[in-house]
This record gives structure tokens, C-alpha cells and sequence, in this order.
């Protein structure tokens, strides 16, 4: 009884306490949202796994003081909504490549119909990083019946139709659309388990490896530190990352495949 009671008085403070501002510049959030005078602020409300709100530090373009001189060294491209922890595959990544000195940019649940969203933060020094997110984009879509989901665990509040179906192809090949012949490297899990040709059960067929089918430049697959460190050690060098093909944990296209 007084842990169901100390529950309900915690609960109301987080209540209050994990609040949305509402920004006109965005899209809308879900429930619970207040409005405050220069709304355009850097939180938002997050319900993950649990549905259990979270205080989430997102930097907003409009935040941005200024597009680092010379732009980005490296820019990633998420399907999840962006989340600075380290549970959050895109965050431990760009936190780790900014320990090692370089400038990241994160586009988070960009929209592949509008070229522009990915054209934001301008082209990158090295490369653009594509992942689907924590999950495999089918599982995340679709439940084990082959059918939608009504919510999507990883979006801003729950909310479905921010994921499109693929996105590691999809991405990478908006990316080469709006910025030909720039570096594109894909790392996740998504990207990780369809390196090689697989079953694909939602499809019902075999596919080849999803960097062949996305025409990305490389590959990342399982933890990415090392092999990351490796590549940005070697085009800080002067490598091109087409030229990088003997890295331990990657992957990379062969001509005639």
C-alpha cells in the first residue's frame, strides 16, 4: 500500500515536472503540451518503450548559433527521433566522434519527400552516417502478423508515418540525390544484420545485402568505434573513403557485384 501511494506521488510530480513546449515551428506534439511565450525551445515529449515521459534535449536548427565555418565533418542521418543518451545508437555515435575532434551534425526523421530536409546542415567534410534507428525498420513498422503498427516506439511521442520503409535506402539514396558523389557510410542494426544477403520474412523473398541495394560506400556492422576510428584516422590522412577497403568490421562494395 505505501509503495502504490509513494508510486501515485511520484508520478504526479514527474508529471508536471517532464513537460513539452510547444513549437510553432514545428510539427505539433502530442498531449500535454503548454505554450510559452518564444515556444521554440529544445524540449520535447518523448514516450519510449513504456509510454513514460521523458525530458529529451533536442537542438533545434533555429538553436544552432551557426553552421561550424567550413560545415560539418560528418552529418548522421537517423530514423529515430533524437535522443542524447546512450542507449541511442546516432547519439553514442556523434558524442563519440566529437571526442575524437570532429564536428557532427545530426537530421533526425528527416522527410524523404522533401529533399531540402536533407540538405539542412550542408554537405559534410568526410562523410554522411545512415542508420534505421535501434531497431530493424521492419520491426519497428510492421508487428510479427505483417501488420502496421499502431504506435512507433522510437518517434516523438509514439506517433506512426515518420519511418519510411527501408530508410537506410531510403536515406542514402535521397543523400546521393541531393549531394552526388558524397561518402555515405551506414552502421546500425538494421544495416548490421541485412549486410549480407538474407531471407526478408515481411517480403517474403531473398534480398541482397542492403549496402549493394542502397549504393552507399561502406559498411559499419556490430559496435563501430574502432572501425570509425580507423576511417576518420585515414581521410583525416587524405584517403578517400572509396579508396578505405581493409578495415576490420566493414563492409564495402565490390565492382562486378
Amino acid at each position: 500500500m505505501i509503495v502504490f501511494v509513494l508510486s501515485i506521488f511520484y508520478y504526479s510530480i514527474l508529471k508536471e515536472f517532464f513537460i513539452d513546449f510547444k513549437c510553432k515551428e514545428e510539427r505539433e506534439f502530442a498531449q500535454n503540451t503548454r505554450k510559452k511565450k518564444n515556444s521554440c525551445k529544445k524540449w520535447i515529449l518523448y514516450e519510449g518503450m513504456f509510454n513514460i515521459p521523458m525530458k529529451v534535449s533536442i537542438p533545434y536548427l533555429s538553436e544552432i548559433p551557426a553552421i561550424p565555418l567550413g560545415g560539418f565533418d560528418v552529418i548522421i542521418v537517423t530514423a529515430d527521433a533524437f535522443v542524447d543518451h546512450p542507449s541511442f545508437g546516432a547519439a553514442l555515435i556523434g558524442r563519440y566522434l566529437e571526442h575524437l575532434g570532429l564536428t557532427v551534425g545530426i537530421i533526425s526523421q528527416p522527410d524523404i519527400k522533401r529533399k531540402e530536409d536533407f540538405a539542412t546542415l550542408g554537405r559534410p567534410s568526410m562523410f554522411f552516417g545512415v542508420t534505421a534507428g535501434n531497431l530493424d525498420s521492419m520491426v519497428a513498422l510492421y508487428t510479427s502478423q505483417r501488420k502496421i503498427r499502431s504506435d512507433d516506439s522510437y518517434s516523438e511521442a509514439g506517433r506512426t508515418g515518420r519511418r519510411p520503409y527501408l530508410p537506410t535506402i531510403s536515406y542514402t539514396n535521397k543523400l546521393k540525390e541531393a549531394f552526388p558523389g558524397v561518402g555515405v557510410v551506414l552502421g546500425g542494426l538494421e544495416a548490421s544484420l541485412r549486410r549480407v544477403s538474407h531471407y526478408d520474412y515481411y517480403q517474403n523473398k531473398l534480398r541482397k545485402s542492403i549496402l549493394l541495394d542502397s549504393k552507399a560506400d561502406m559498411l559499419v556492422y556490430g559496435a563501430g568505434e574502432n572501425p570509425l576510428k580507423e576511417i576518420v584516422d585515414r581521410i583525416s590522412k587524405g584517403e578517400s573513403i572509396r579508396d578505405i577497403r581493409d578495415v576490420r568490421g566493414t563492409a564495402v562494395p565490390v565492382k562486378g557485384s
